[in-house]
């Protein structure tokens, strides 16, 4: 008993030294400066992009039909050409309805004498009238007679204007620039109406349609330019501007359609490419950055620590674009001011730091 008496009584009294030493060790070890590296709060001019994906499309395609009947005597194009809006592509035979235009063009000229004729006639009877030295009736035929020659002039006119219809029906022509697609046709094939002829495809520009979230829909606007790249290109971009932002939401998705014009003069793209749309929809002229490592985010905060000095305060801040590994903040910072890059998670606000040499990089 009284050997456990001492043994416990030793222990009371080593004790409070034992508590004190270990008191000052921890005092000692948070009061230590905690080694960190840093970079700078900096000034950047910050592009915010939206970027979506599509397929081109061709704007205008058409499949060129016959609107005559006639064996093909001519055709002016071969497979994948580029060809002007109005080119003749296909000529069909027209030697009936030329032969026609010739008959109705000699008919034509023919009562334009005879009624050149008769109004001269008429305007030297037309004082002998008056004079009785004409009867009435010869002049009133004369009247009716011109009167019908000049209906028979307007009707060989109409005749005229409607076989001139037919003569154009027999060349096909394309109705805009663009490209022919493959050749099916031969020469002395016969055509009848409504037979295809040749797929034509405007080329330049071609346009990509896609869907956006309606957050953006104040950021998009007509004309606003527009980038694209393709995976037949790495690296190339093709320019090109919005034309259409559609007034209506779809309620389901709650999106908008968008589409966009891209330039294609040299018919590097093709329809039904995949293609990446990039449309710049904000510029922030010298925004705050910083690297984005020294952020710290949590749930229910985002913060980094500022050193001044030798000292660390916590600053909080709400975050922008982030990229290339710089994040733009909005907070209570400065340009040049350095914040905690490694270190930051041994810190909390007042933590003495130690800043580690050669670690001040933006």
């Amino acid at each position: 008993m009284k050997g456990s008496y001492k043994r416990i009584l030793m222990i009371l009294l080593v004790m409070p030294v034992l508590l004190g030493g270990c008191g000052k060790k921890e005092a000692t070890k948070h009061d230590e400066a905690i080694p960190v590296t840093i970079g700078k709060v900096t000034l950047k001019d910050i592009t915010y992009t939206l970027q979506r994906v599509g397929s081109l499309e061709t704007k205008e395609s058409v499949m060129l039909k016959a609107e005559a009947e006639g064996s093909i005597t001519g055709i002016f194009f071969e497979e994948g050409d580029w060809v002007k809006e109005g080119q003749v592509l296909v000529k069909l035979n027209n030697a009936k309805i030329k032969a026609t235009m010739d008959q109705l063009d000699a008919r034509l000229r023919q009562i334009e004498v005879q009624l050149a004729n008769s109004e001269r006639t008429l305007q030297r009877k037309a004082p002998l009238v008056k004079q009785d030295l004409v009867s009435k009736q010869d002049f009133d035929d004369l009247q009716s007679k011109i009167e019908v020659e000049k209906a028979t002039l307007k009707e060989i006119k109409a005749q005229r204007a409607h076989n001139q219809e037919l003569l154009d029906d027999t060349e096909v022509r394309a109705p805009f620039a663009g490209t022919v697609s493959e050749r099916k046709i031969s020469v002395g094939d016969f055509l009848r109406i409504g037979d295809s002829v040749v797929q034509l495809v405007q080329l330049n520009p071609l346009e990509v349609a896609f869907r956006v979230d309606e957050k953006y829909k104040t950021s998009l606007y007509p004309q606003q330019p527009v980038n694209l790249t393709v995976a037949a290109y790495p690296g190339r971009k093709f320019q090109g501007e919005v034309y259409f932002i559609s007034p209506d939401i779809d309620i389901a998705t709650r999106t908008f359609l968008v589409k966009s014009r891209i330039a294609n003069e040299t018919n590097a793209l093709n329809p039904g490419m995949f293609a990446e749309v990039t449309i710049v929809t904000e510029i922030h002229k010298n925004a705050l950055v910083v690297p984005w490592e020294s952020v710290i985010q949590l749930e229910d905060a985002t913060y980094l620590y500022v050193v001044n000095t030798t000292t660390a305060k916590k600053v909080s801040v709400k975050l922008g674009l982030v990229s290339e590994g710089l994040a733009e903040v909005f907070g209570s910072l400065k340009e040049g001011q350095s914040v905690v890059r490694e270190g930051k998670y041994a810190l909390h606000d007042g933590s003495k730091v130690k800043i580690v040499a050669g670690s001040q990089r933006s």
